[in-house]
């Protein structure tokens, strides 16, 4: 059975591309917060993948996907737990980043890159998921979840695709600070915490 109904507006468009954003902020002032403190390594990761669920949730939304939470969820730990395997240099980044962590003096400035890697990462996954989507719509077939994580799959191991999603992160993440990443932590708060439809249980 096909998951999508109708096509996105310009503006609808527009404002997923601004939820991307937000939530890539976001995940750098999650990494940017437990940077700066010690043995938190494992729930910057477990944010990671909240944030993750929250994104693609209000994609959906935008794109009108009717998804169960329990799609949604399956879908971000999905590409959570594959993501960082498939973007050269990541990995190796995050693992030196979090080792300067522990250095006096430089653990708050490789804090700030951590973010700013974090960030990229979310930014890849959000637009990656968007675009697989958008496919999938324009297709004329029907589809489900399955054939979402496939084709995400697909897109995660496309190299030159990659680099591309990182170009245009760097390029829609361009200013961004530690002010940018608390603004946006802090908006999407309050946005969370008003948005009815959300389901909180699992950011």
């Amino acid at each position: 059975m096909s998951e999508n109904s109708t096509a996105m507006t310009l503006h609808e468009s527009e404002e997923t591309d601004k939820v991307i954003r937000q939530h890539a902020c976001m995940a750098g002032g999650a990494t940017l917060l437990f940077g700066v403190i010690p043995g938190t390594s494992l729930l910057d990761v477990a944010s990671s993948i909240a944030i993750l669920y929250g994104m693609y949730t209000r994609i959906n939304t935008h794109m009108h996907v009717a998804f169960t939470k329990n799609k949604v969820q399956s879908i971000a730990k999905m590409v959570g737990a594959n993501i960082l395997g498939n973007i050269a240099g990541f990995v190796l980044a995050r693992v030196g980043m979090a080792v300067l962590r522990f250095i006096p003096g430089v653990h708050l400035a490789a804090a700030v890159v951590d973010a700013g890697i974090n960030a990229t990462v979310i930014y890849i996954c959000g637009i990656m998921y968007k675009n697989v989507i958008a496919n999938l719509q324009g297709s004329g077939r029907t589809w489900t979840d399955e054939d979402v994580k496939g084709a995400l799959r697909n897109a995660m191991a496309d190299k030159s695709k990659i680099r591309e999603y990182k170009k245009e992160a760097k390029q829609r993440l361009k200013g961004a600070d530690y002010s940018a990443f608390k603004a946006a932590a802090k908006e999407m708060r309050e946005s969370y915490e008003n948005d009815p439809d959300l389901d909180k249980s699992a950011t």
